[in-house]
C-alpha cells in the first residue's frame, strides 16, 4: 500500500521484483542518464557503468532497465565526443576543459575509457596512449600520492602501458613494510591488480592475501574489494559479504553521489558475470489496485520482473494497492519508485553550513518584492549570494529562470564569477561551477529581461557540494509579477 503525501501529484509508477536485491541496484542508471551536467566525472560516470553492465548482461539472465540502455548509444557517442574535446594537450584532465590538470580526474576518466575498450567499445587509441603518457610520467616523477601511485600503475597495466620493472619495485617495496607502516587497503588491492595483469602473479597474490581482510568503509572502497575478490576468485560468500556493505549504501535508487553510484555499479555487474549462477526470477504476478499488470505468461527468463506505469497518472484520492504473488519457497526483492511532482507553495529558505540567497532588483538598485511588478521589456537583476561556513569543494550553484523572462544574455557577473570553472545558461536555470571556495559570502549577478505579462511563482535556487548533495542551502520561492 502506497499512502502518497500530501500536495504531491504522481506521474509515473514503477515496480520491480526479483529473487535477490542485484536487479534493483540497477536502477541506479537512470540516475546517472539523467544527471543534467555534465563535468569530465559525471561524464565519465554517465556511460561507462551502461557499458559495463551491458556487457555483463552478455554472460548471466540479467535484465537490463530498458529505459536506461536506450540511452547508451547516444550517451556514449556524446560522452566520447565531450571527454576526448576536455583532455588537455598532456594527456590529463581537469574537472572542466579549461581546468587545470587534475590527478583524480585524470584517473578517473583514463580508467574508464581502458575498461570500455576491453569490452569492446571503440574509444580513440590516441586517447589512451596520451592519458597513458601522462600517467607514466607522473609515475615517474613520485610525485603522485601512494594511493593514486598504486591506481595509475593498475590503469597502465589494463592498457598493456605498464613497465613490468616499475611495478615489481613498487609491489616489493609495499611486501616489505610492516605494522603500523602497512600499506592502506586501497593501495594493496590496486597494486595486487596491478601485479595480475602484468603478469606478476606469484606478487598480486602475496598482496592480496595481506589486503583481503582490509574491511572498507566507503562505498568507492568496497566497490574497488567487490572488483578484486572477483579478480582474485574469492568464494561468492566472501563476496556476498561485500555486495551487502555495498548495497547498504545506497539512499532510494542510487548511492551517495554519481562517481559512488558509477563504481557499485560497475561492481556489482562485475559480480554478476563472475557468478552467472544466479537463479532467474519465479513466474510471478503483478496487480495494482486489483487489476493484473503482469502475468506469468507474460514473463521471460530473468532475474526481475519489471513493470512501468508508462507515464499514466495515478489516483491521488485514495492509497494505491500493489500485489505480487510468487512462489512460497522462494524469497521476492521488492522496490516501488513513484515520481511526480510536490505542490509548495511557500516554500522557505533552507541551509546551515551552505546558505544561499536571491534579491531581485531594477538597474537603479531598488528591490522588487512579491506586491511590486515590472513590465514587459524591463530588464532587472538577479543577485545570489552564497555564505559558506566552511571552505568547499566541486560545489555548484543554480537558480532558475522565472517564467515570463528570458536572460538578458549569458554573463554571469559579481565577485564569485571568476572563480567559476564553468557556467551555463540553460533553458530553465543558470548553473557556475566551482572547483574549490573559500568560507565566506559570494556574490553571483545576472540578468533578465521582462517578456510576458503574469505572475511567475519562482522555485527556489539552490547550492550544494557535488560530492554531498544533502548538504543544501535553498533560497526559497519567489513571486515576480510583469505588468503589460
Amino acid at each position: 500500500r502506497i499512502d502518497l503525501p500530501d500536495g504531491f501529484v504522481p506521474q509515473d509508477i514503477r515496480v520491480t521484483a526479483s529473487p535477490n536485491d542485484l536487479p534493483h541496484a540497477l536502477q541506479g542508471l537512470g540516475y546517472l542518464v539523467e544527471y543534467p551536467y555534465g563535468c569530465v566525472e559525471q561524464t565519465m560516470s554517465r556511460f561507462m557503468p551502461l557499458v559495463m553492465v551491458k556487457h555483463a548482461a552478455q554472460k548471466t539472465a540479467i535484465d537490463l532497465p530498458p529505459d536506461a540502455m536506450a540511452t547508451l548509444p547516444e550517451a556514449l557517442k556524446r560522452g566520447l565526443a565531450r571527454l576526448y574535446n576536455f583532455q588537455h594537450e598532456d594527456g590529463s584532465w581537469g574537472w572542466f576543459r579549461k581546468d587545470d590538470p587534475d590527478d583524480a580526474m585524470s584517473l578517473y576518466v583514463a580508467y574508464g575509457l581502458v575498461r570500455c575498450r576491453l569490452t569492446g567499445t571503440p574509444i580513440e587509441q590516441s586517447v589512451i596512449d596520451r592519458a597513458c603518457a601522462f600517467l607514466q610520467r607522473r609515475v615517474r616523477v613520485s610525485e603522485l600520492p601512494e594511493h593514486h601511485a598504486a591506481r595509475a600503475r593498475y590503469i597502465l597495466a589494463l592498457a598493456g602501458k605498464a613497465e613490468k620493472a616499475d611495478v615489481f619495485i613498487f609491489a616489493q617495496e609495499l611486501l616489505a613494510r610492516e605494522g603500523d607502516k602497512l600499506p592502506p587497503g586501497a593501495v594493496l588491492v590496486n597494486a595486487a591488480l596491478a601485479c595480475r595483469e602484468t603478469g606478476l602473479s606469484e606478487l598480486g597474490a602475496r598482496l592480496w592475501s595481506r589486503a583481503r581482510a582490509w574491511k572498507p568503509v566507503s562505498t568507492s572502497e568496497q566497490s574497488l574489494m567487490l572488483m578484486a575478490q572477483v579478480a582474485f576468485g574469492e568464494s561468492i560468500e566472501a563476496c556476498d559479504e561485500t555486495i551487502g556493505a555495498i548495497l547498504g549504501q545506497r539512499k532510494g535508487t542510487r548511492w551517495n553521489h554519481t562517481r559512488d553510484t558509477a563504481w557499485a555499479l560497475e561492481a556489482l555487474s562485475e559480480f554478476v558475470a563472475y557468478a552467472p549462477s544466479v537463479k532467474p526470477s519465479p513466474p510471478l504476478e503483478l496487480s495494482i489496485d486489483g487489476k493484473a499488470v503482469v502475468s506469468k505468461e507474460d514473463q521471460k527468463s530473468s532475474l526481475s520482473v519489471r513493470w512501468a506505469s508508462e507515464g499514466a497518472a495515478l489516483d491521488t484520492g485514495r492509497p494505491t494497492s500493489i500485489v505480487i504473488t510468487g512462489d512460497e519457497r522462494t524469497p521476492v526483492h521488492y522496490s516501488v519508485t513513484v515520481a511526480g511532482v510536490q505542490k509548495l507553495d511557500d516554500a522557505r529558505p533552507v541551509g546551515e553550513g551552505v546558505k544561499l540567497t536571491r534579491r531581485y532588483e531594477t538597474l537603479d538598485g531598488q528591490p522588487i518584492g512579491d506586491a511590486s511588478s515590472v513590465k514587459v521589456g524591463q530588464v532587472i537583476v538577479a543577485k545570489v549570494t552564497l555564505e559558506l561556513a566552511k571552505d568547499e569543494s566541486y560545489l555548484l550553484v543554480e537558480d532558475r529562470r522565472p517564467a515570463g523572462f528570458e536572460f538578458a544574455d549569458d554573463q554571469l557577473r559579481g565577485a564569485a564569477s571568476s572563480k567559476a570553472a564553468h557556467n551555463e545558461f540553460r533553458d530553465d536555470r543558470v548553473a557556475a561551477f566551482f572547483a574549490s571556495l573559500p568560507a565566506g559570502r559570494h556574490e553571483l549577478v545576472y540578468y533578465l529581461r521582462a517578456e510576458s505579462a503574469g505572475l511567475s511563482h519562482v522555485l527556489p535556487g539552490v547550492a550544494y557540494p557535488m560530492y554531498r548533495d544533502n548538504d543544501r542551502g535553498e533560497t526559497g520561492a519567489n513571486r515576480l509579477r510583469i505588468a503589460p
